[in-house]
């Protein structure tokens, strides 16, 4: 999606040249079809150049990334491509369908920057200050945070989410931890993690560590925020649960399947008495009847249900029993009659009581097929099973709740054949995390209560880990080489590319000082954040670190900032012809030409970004800033980096060339 956004923003910029090409011609006084075909004509190079550069910054990501952000550089490509072939084509197609119909017959172009005559150059030395001034402070913050600027992702360790049950200050959480941490010298870090609004105080934190066991960094962060009666800080699933239903389910010996006849009163196959717990303790009615005006609303369970039911869920421990393995489990609504009707034989009658609105066990046969229930043989077995209905304070997934009880059901020696976790949301395989939660378990009253008591007790004291993670040191070092080789990489073909094109390295060189000088200063504004999340929240700014995520920002503000350059460059070699001398004034009217491209891409790139950063959410926030910062910097190094780096270079290169020649042809006549 971030990819998706980028591209969006980006793609503006091909328009833009357009555009501002065809401007250009009319304001020269071309007539409205050559001010397109021009427009269009002159501008493809530029398009072209600018995004073949940034593609091959795509392909290194696709390269090193993980599936996350292998996705961002496919999307990022297939999103370049696209918007090249609908600027340079469809955009081209429909100004000549509405010229040549006369749909259009002339442009009009509000221009709010007009001509300038900025004297970039003559500012050459103030930006240069400037620029090292903002270098020097990047690398001291870099140098101060050490280590700790990296994430685990390059440094290894662990990670976890914890939440707090009320906000406290990020400052708060810090020292709890450090005097956790104090006696193994554990090296940490502590971000706030739901800062969007700016908030000075939060609930959700995330603890970065060189602990190499994310169970043994839960248990110090559980350690840590005990409370003095006993109770954790920290946020709980806090279970609670609903009044016991008792349900009898039967056995068969010897089921067999017949079609049912509606006129006869069966086809229950379960029986329901409510407990002393629930509020169905009345006298027990009959099952419903079933007329053949009813016949289209079925006695089925839900998908949901279905699977959950006949599913055992993943890595149980218990087993069914015997006698219970060849019964399919499902669920239905009972309906609803004002006339209930009874059961014609005593051992195929089913007792419930339609206002609790409680679920009737059925064979699995009765899945996709509303014509059939099962014929229970006189001599059927039953066995007791218990329904209740739980609560979590927080979502919990079902890999999860069935660890849990299955490691009470041990602990506690109880005799439970089988249990079911029952959500009409839940696939039955999913990972997916609810608050509510329906258990069907085969023990009595007693057993239930007994366990229900004892995961109560254990969920009040089981904190909320919205995520957690680890890396180990060789994958940590792994990560960083490629994350170098592909800043290298990038680098490398980008000045190949623009020495081809422009037919002299020195192009390519300068550039590069640009983007050398656009990577460090944002590093540097990651790193600065440490110490000024606190004073700067309101801006939405917490303690970045250097991740995978952060490196692609990195290479995306190369191609970026390296579009932006080559539409200057591109414009200078036009503006200096055959000149044999690059001079000041030339860059000067370059630049200026230039100017109002430069400045309506960077606001509809930036407002994009904005966007990203302020409600993209916490998985890019980190990407997002540094984009903000990378298109804001990038912006300015095209113009007072680049541009005058280029100058410089060629006019040293013009220097010394007479001087070689000079001395080439002294030493010729002396040999002679």
């Amino acid at each position: 999606l971030a990819g998706l956004v980028l591209t969006v923003g980006m793609s503006v910029d091909a328009n833009v040249l357009i555009f501002e090409r065809m401007r250009e011609e009319m304001a020269r006084g071309a007539a409205l079809r050559m001010a397109i075909r021009n427009g269009f004509a002159r501008a493809t190079t530029t398009i072209i150049d600018a995004n073949v550069t940034t593609l091959i910054t795509a392909f290194v990501l696709y390269g090193i990334g993980t599936d996350q952000i292998r996705g961002f550089a496919v999307t990022l490509i297939l999103g370049i491509l696209m918007s090249m072939f609908t600027a340079i084509f469809c955009s081209r197609v429909v100004f000549d369908i509405a010229e040549r119909t006369h749909w259009l017959k002339k442009l009009n172009m509000m221009q709010i920057l007009t001509a300038s005559q900025i004297d970039f150059v003559g500012k050459t030395k103030l930006a240069v200050s400037f620029s090292i001034t903002l270098i020097l402070i990047g690398l001291a913050a870099i140098a101060g945070r050490g280590a700790g600027i990296f994430d685990i992702d390059f440094r290894g360790g662990t990670s976890v989410q914890m939440q707090v049950k009320s906000s406290t200050e990020t400052n708060v959480v810090r020292e709890r931890l450090a005097a956790q941490f104090a006696a193994a010298g554990t090296q940490f870090s502590v971000t706030a993690m739901n800062n969007t609004a700016g908030a000075s105080t939060n609930d959700m934190f995330k603890v970065d560590s060189d602990i190499d066991e994310v169970r043994d960094l839960e248990q110090s962060i559980h350690d840590a925020f005990a409370g003095p009666n006993g109770t954790s800080e920290l946020a709980t699933y806090s279970l609670s649960y609903g009044p016991l239903r008792a349900v009898t389910l039967v056995s068969p010996t010897t089921a067999t399947e017949e079609k049912l006849d509606t006129s006869s009163g069966s086809g229950a196959a379960a029986k329901e008495k409510p407990t002393e717990q629930s509020p169905a303790s009345e006298s027990a009615k009959s099952v419903p009847s079933v007329d053949k005006e009813e016949e289209s609303a079925p006695v089925t369970a839900t998908d949901a249900e279905q699977s959950s039911l006949l599913v055992p869920a993943a890595g149980t421990l218990l087993a069914y029993a015997d006698e219970a393995r060849e019964l399919l489990l499902a669920q239905a609504e009972a309906p609803t009659t004002d006339k209930p009707a009874t059961a014609t034989s005593a051992d195929e009658a089913a007792t419930i009581n339609p206002a609790d609105d409680k679920p009737v066990a059925t064979t699995g046969d009765t899945v996709g097929d509303e014509n059939k229930v099962a014929a229970v043989d006189s001599a059927a077995t039953a066995s007791s099973q218990c329904e209740v209905d739980l609560t979590f304070g927080h979502a919990i997934n079902a890999q999860t709740l069935t660890g849990e009880i299955e490691a009470a059901t041990q602990g506690l020696n109880l005799s439970i054949s089988h249990f079911q976790l029952i959500n009409q949301k839940w696939d039955g395989s999913s990972s997916n995390a609810f608050e509510d939660w329906k258990l069907l378990i085969s023990a009595d009253e007693a057993q239930t209560t007994e366990l229900l008591e004892h995961l109560k007790a254990k969920f009040a004291d089981t904190p909320v880990w919205a995520s957690s993670s680890k890396i180990g040191g060789q994958v940590a070092g792994d990560m960083q080489q490629k994350a170098i080789a592909a800043l290298v990489t990038s680098l490398l073909g980008i000045i190949l590319y623009i020495w081809i094109r422009f037919q002299r390295v020195i192009y390519g060189l300068a550039a590069v000082v640009a983007l050398v000088h656009d990577v460090i200063v944002t590093l540097g504004a990651i790193a600065a954040s440490a110490w000024v999340a606190d004073a700067l929240g309101f801006l939405l700014i917490e303690e970045f670190k250097i991740s995978l995520p952060i490196v692609a920002a990195l290479l995306t503000i190369i191609g970026y900032s390296l579009n932006d350059t080559i539409v200057i460059f591109d414009r200078i070699r036009e503006v200096r012809g055959k000149s044999p001398n690059l001079t000041g004034d030339m860059i000067n009217t370059s630049v200026n030409q230039t100017l109002s491209r430069t400045i309506l891409t960077s606001l509809t790139t930036l407002l994009v970004v904005v966007i990203l950063y302020a409600i993209g959410g916490e998985g890019i926030h980190g990407f997002a800033f540094s984009l903000v910062v990378g298109v804001g910097v990038g912006t300015y190094s095209s113009i007072f980096v680049a541009s005058p780096m280029l100058l410089w270079m060629t006019s040293t290169s013009q220097k010394n060339t007479p001087g070689k020649a000079k001395s080439a042809a002294g030493n010729v006549s002396a040999s002679a």
